[in-house]
């Protein structure tokens, strides 16, 4: 069920409801010309260095059976059945969902106990923002796969603190940040694990310093050029984290219309996770204060940490914390579990209550995923309205129209599009250029006058 909601309604590129699946698919297409310099650090490459090598993969599968007999082959399905590079990637997107369900079992067991770890998993693939989020091929799911395996290294840190652990726990962490840059605050728990354990601080220093150093070279082999073009890499990170406070950021979705860390509690977390989970969270934050736990005080210092930091923003999605989804999973249901043996009194059969417990937070969860299954069922509003122009407007019709409609330029449009792309820098245009040398596998095409989406460089 999991894997058909996930790939269901894999439709044109450029009709994707998510414009950040549309740009990391194109990036690892665009890195088959040869540069592998993505020329824009908004948002890291890593996950479309990683898509680019499943792409090589298929073609050199699709080569061997004899679907393509060149590069060339390979490029006609790009504009004539765009959906299958869709596919491919949504299925990577499925591979690593199910993946960090089965780590965070393991994670929640290791940690705790086996109850725990089964409540975990099911209130995780419960939550509606992560069965949302698992349709698109956006970097957010191969950061908190990578993040996942981080932690698992952080708490082998705070068991016992050998020097291979601290590598691959930094190693990892590198890597998560050249995913999303949100991955960085990983660096959180690292240090909390390793105060925290009965080594101290003091004795561990050295070894946090060894492990920041594989911060930075895990960092470097997913986004090398951040180090090899660092001054592009510099003005887009600054312009990125500032626009996240900008009061002039046009991205009207998910706009605080209350201080952050009030926003938060109130509007993203309710939509995420649902309202009775968050309800449940902020209590176990609270609780877990007074238990004297240390494993806990590691899940309170990450998650109330990137909570208190992203309480700053003016603009906050609920796929910006994703990654942290396992670990409030692994709080609910440590609670839950202490609720169910600690509090009721002993002569009330607890698997009732359990069960009564996770009706009341798992049932309005479905509802929420159904109603989205159910939103998306049809093809998106770009796709017919595609359909609409093509069905009742002439060729080389001037039309102003918003990117995300999939209809085909033509050579005027292109040439004024490059234009513009070279005049504010915003790109090479590769991949309008290799169309210029493709119009004729079109019948019809329209003089396109961009109007650019709110958040794009070129608004």
């Amino acid at each position: 069920i999991f894997g058909i909601i996930t790939l269901n309604n894999t439709s044109d590129l450029r009709a994707s409801r998510v414009p950040t699946e549309v740009e990391q698919i194109n990036f690892a297409l665009k890195f088959g010309t040869g540069d592998m310099n993505p020329h824009h650090f908004v948002h890291p490459p890593f996950f479309a260095y990683i898509l680019f090598f499943i792409y090589g993969v298929a073609y050199l599968i699709g080569r061997f059976i004899g679907i393509f007999h060149s590069v060339e082959d390979y490029k006609l399905i790009y504009y004539m059945h765009p959906e299958f590079f869709v596919f491919i990637a949504r299925l990577l997107i499925l591979v690593f969902s199910i993946l960090s369900l089965l780590i965070t079992y393991r994670l929640a067991e290791r940690f705790f106990n086996r109850k725990v770890a089964l409540l975990s998993s099911i209130l995780l693939v419960s939550f509606p923002s992560y069965i949302k989020l698992s349709h698109y091929a956006t970097g957010d799911f191969p950061l908190l796969f990578i993040s996942l395996l981080a932690f698992y290294f952080i708490i082998r840190v705070f068991e016992d603190g050998y020097i291979k652990d601290y590598i691959l726990a930094g190693l990892l962490i590198g890597l998560s940040i050249a995913t999303k840059y949100n991955g960085g605050f990983l660096i959180v728990p690292l240090l909390a694990a390793s105060i925290l354990s009965s080594r101290g601080l003091i004795p561990e220093f050295k070894k946090i310093a060894i492990s920041s150093g594989f911060v930075i070279f895990g960092f470097f082999i997913g986004c090398p050029f951040a180090f090899l073009d660092w001054h592009t890499f510099y003005q887009e990170i600054i312009k990125q984290f500032g626009r996240m406070k900008s009061e002039t950021y046009h991205f009207a979705s998910w706009r605080a219309d209350k201080p952050g860390w009030i926003y938060i509690w109130t509007d993203t977390f309710p939509f995420a996770i649902g309202f009775l989970p968050t309800i449940i969270l902020f209590i176990s934050l609270i609780g877990g204060l007074f238990k004297r736990d240390k494993k806990i005080y590691i899940l309170i210092a990450f998650l109330a940490g990137y909570i208190l930091y992203t309480g700053r923003w003016n603009v906050i999605k609920p796929r910006y914390y994703l990654f942290l989804f396992p670990y409030i999973a692994i709080l609910i249901a440590h609670f839950l579990c202490y609720l169910k043996d600690k509090v009721f009194f002993i002569n009330i059969n607890k698997r009732a209550i359990t069960a009564v417990m996770m009706s009341l937070i798992l049932m309005p969860n479905f509802y929420s995923i159904l109603e989205f299954k159910s939103s998306i069922s049809s093809p998106p509003v770009s796709l017919r309205a595609k359909r609409w122009i093509e069905e009742g407007i002439e060729t080389d019709t001037a039309i102003a129209i918003s990117d995300s409609i999939p209809i085909i330029p033509n050579r005027a449009s292109i040439l004024r599009q490059l234009s513009e792309i070279h005049k504010k820098k915003i790109g090479e245009g590769k991949r309008l250029k290799d169309l210029l040398n493709s119009l004729n596998l079109f019948s019809r095409k329209y003089d396109i006058y961009l109007l650019p989406l709110p958040w794009m460089e070129n608004y």
